[in-house]
């Protein structure tokens, strides 16, 4: 079995109406390209709502804020390949922010309100080809979930068109409307939660539970390599190593200041990550070596297993340095490789990384995105802003935010495999040429008297 993203599709979400990303058939690797502004970040914001979701997660309370006036719809196309057979699978969910009521009772009354994340519509389709192409079966659209519908019992679907039972028989349509929405409540999704048993109160018929169960271990089992993760690591808070092997999958955060513990199952997982990293240290950083120094342990809360205090040093030319004492881009790049391996290893894996660039040599950007179009398994999608990539890679591998909030993501056209697809971007800046303008040109004359301190606002 292969699980493959093919395309993504937003509306209404920050400063994007409408765009759509589509991954290249042929290949593992996107880059994404454009000004600042223009939602490159939020569709990486996006992919880990996503992500959310399809763990499981709620997201009532996530740091996004989504409008009340218009629901935020996310479209997600992707295929599971086995045998002979491709399913293309298309999962719609809505979200918006609804005011809810807070009601204190103590001595003195009082009632408010604040906002809270929930989603208000899912539904899955699904068609089946052969290896050839052909279609082999297509249905309709199931709509799972409708808390917009004004008859109560259509909030839930219990039959497809073809009157097979979305649900099996054991659960009380009334209980099912229950858990519903309560997980409605909570910010779930009702398809995808999971108790600590990792048990879902609703059970599902064989063919939506093994959709189900697809997309939670592909979009739920997700690498994001965001600004959240770029950032605890320059700050010194925290080493985020993200990882994902055939038993475990996360981010598992070491302290920089070594002032933390770690169970012993977490230390093992970084040591063998360490030892990756370093292979990877003695290519590109002249053998600078990372490793994980004990400076405690103790019994762990159960009495049955160990935790390590352990502090984070790197060790270059026989001197051995605190972690934290690197520089960004060495701390960049070492949380960076460890969603990476990942990728080189596993085909079932998405790694999505929102500026990759940063903090990177602009040759070693190349090499290392070459390396990756050649020896990667997974998928990966990126946000840049570096022009050297597109000197690596063809130009079916790259994608363009731009300025149009209604279309914010293009592919580039009038392109001949002769060109060089950087000078044609660059000219493209100036002079247009492609399907949509990539960035307006400031009018320097205001930009230099703004930055004097002299203009009158206007």
């Amino acid at each position: 079995m292969k699980i493959k993203l093919k395309a993504v599709e937003i509306k209404n979400y920050k400063a994007i109406d409408y765009g759509k990303v589509k991954l290249p058939d042929d290949s593992n690797i996107l880059g994404i390209y454009g000004a600042n502004g223009t939602g490159k970040s939020s569709f990486i914001e996006i992919m880990n709502i996503v992500k959310n979701i399809a763990s499981g997660l709620s997201i009532s309370k996530a740091d996004i804020a989504f409008s009340k006036e218009t629901a935020v719809s996310i479209k997600i196309i992707f295929e599971i390949s086995e045998k002979d057979l491709i399913k293309e699978i298309e999962y719609v969910v809505n979200i918006e922010s609804q005011e809810k009521e807070n009601i204190i009772y103590s001595d003195d009354y009082s009632e408010d309100t604040f906002e809270e994340n929930v989603i208000t519509h899912e539904s899955i389709h699904q068609r089946i080809f052969s290896s050839n192409g052909a279609v082999v079966e297509s249905r309709k659209k199931i709509i799972l979930l409708d808390y917009n519908s004004n008859n109560v019992h259509d909030m839930i679907n219990f039959q497809n068109q073809k009157e097979e039972a979305l649900f099996f028989e054991k659960n009380d349509e009334i209980e099912t409307l229950i858990i519903a929405k309560k997980y409605y409540n909570e910010g779930r999704s009702i398809l995808f939660f999971r108790n600590k048993k990792g048990e879902n109160k609703l059970q599902y018929n064989q063919k939506l539970e093994y959709i189900i169960e697809c997309m939670n271990h592909f979009f739920g089992g997700s690498l994001i390599y965001g600004v959240k993760e770029n950032a605890i690591s320059t700050l010194n808070v925290m080493m985020p190593f993200i990882f994902k092997s055939k038993n475990a999958r996360g981010t598992i955060g070491i302290s920089m200041s070594g002032s933390k513990s770690i169970s012993e199952t977490d230390y093992s997982i970084v040591e063998q990550i360490v030892t990756q990293l370093n292979a990877i240290s003695k290519v590109i950083f002249n053998a600078r070596e990372l490793k994980l120094k004990i400076l405690d342990q103790q019994l762990s809360k159960d009495g049955e297993s160990k935790d390590y205090i352990v502090e984070l040093v790197s060790i270059y030319q026989g001197k051995t340095i605190p972690f934290r004492n690197e520089s960004d881009g060495i701390k960049k790049l070492f949380g960076l490789f460890s969603a990476l391996i990942a990728y080189c290893s596993d085909e079932n894996v998405l790694i999505l990384v929102d500026e990759l660039d940063s903090g990177v040599f602009e040759f070693l950007l190349g090499e290392l995105v070459e390396a990756l179009y050649k020896e990667g398994k997974g998928q990966l999608i990126f946000t840049s802003h570096n022009l050297r990539v597109m000197e690596v890679l063809p130009k079916e591998n790259l994608m363009y935010s731009t300025l149009n909030p209604m279309n914010r993501f293009s592919t580039f056209v009038n392109i001949k495999n002769t060109n060089n697809l950087r000078d044609i971007f660059l000219r493209s800046v100036y002079l247009g040429g492609q399907k949509e303008n990539i960035y307006e040109q400031e009018n320097m004359y205001y930009l230099q008297e703004a930055l004097r301190g002299e203009t009158d606002g206007e």
